[in-house]
């Protein structure tokens, strides 16, 4: 637990050192003061920052921490003292979780959306954003360095980002986000401005679409661990994942 620990604080405190991710996790932010000088309206900042937000912080954020230890050569230190994939990954996601939470409450605040409705805003944030962890953490594998992890996040952030947020004027991109993590947003979205047919997500089908895009991306993930070790350089001297 103590390792753990100190994994963590190095995590939290990378995410806001490191130039890139700390640009990253600042985006949706700062994409949300920008639009609110233009106009003032929740439920459209909430639907483009907030979405925006859920997608960066497992897609982009996540493996950009990953890879941070490739291009730091530092894995092999880590495998010396002790620390086996799982704490690795785990810190690393807790940390991403946390900040995301953060900029999470700060895009809500931009936005002026009713308080009341911060609580759940955050919990269903947190939910779209563990779902897609999987899918990030598997962009770490195969990224080399930072650039290559904004390249392959690019088709994966567009690929949950775009129907929700184009189904504000096309009802069949209403239809697709409601089978991605991101749709369970709608929630939130239609107690600020209720709209007719307009991302018309329950809690219960978004929960249940998060959780199948949780175990879909774990599923894949253990079939390329059969194949291949994630980070060599960790797992080499390590017994246990």
């Amino acid at each position: 637990m103590k390792r753990m620990w100190t994994l963590l604080k190095k995590d939290i405190w990378t995410s806001f050192t490191d130039k890139t991710i700390l640009l990253m996790a600042f985006t949706p932010a700062i994409l949300a003061m920008i639009f609110r000088m233009v106009y003032f309206d929740p439920w459209m900042l909430i639907l483009t920052t907030g979405l925006f937000n859920i997608v960066l912080v497992p897609l982009t954020d996540f493996p950009l921490l990953l890879v941070e230890e490739k291009e730091r050569d530092t894995l092999s230190l880590l495998s010396r003292s002790g620390v086996t994939l799982a704490q690795f990954a785990a810190a690393k996601a807790v940390a991403c979780l946390v900040v995301g939470e953060l900029m999470a409450v700060v895009v809500f605040l931009i936005a002026g959306a009713d308080m009341s409705l911060l609580p759940e805003y955050l919990l269903i944030h947190l939910a779209g954003v563990t779902a897609l962890l999987p899918w990030g953490f598997l962009t770490g594998v195969y990224a080399k360095d930072q650039n290559s992890v904004n390249v392959y996040a690019a088709i994966s952030v567009v690929a949950v980002y775009v129907a929700p947020v184009f189904s504000y004027w096309n009802v069949a991109f209403g239809r697709v986000a409601e089978f991605l993590p991101t749709g369970i947003l709608g929630v939130v979205l239609k107690k600020i401005q209720p709209m007719e047919g307009f991302m018309d997500v329950s809690l219960a089908w978004g929960s249940a679409v998060c959780v199948i895009w949780f175990l879909a991306g774990l599923a894949v993930l253990l079939v390329i661990r059969k194949k291949r070790a994630f980070f060599p350089a960790l797992e080499t001297g390590t017994q246990h994942i």
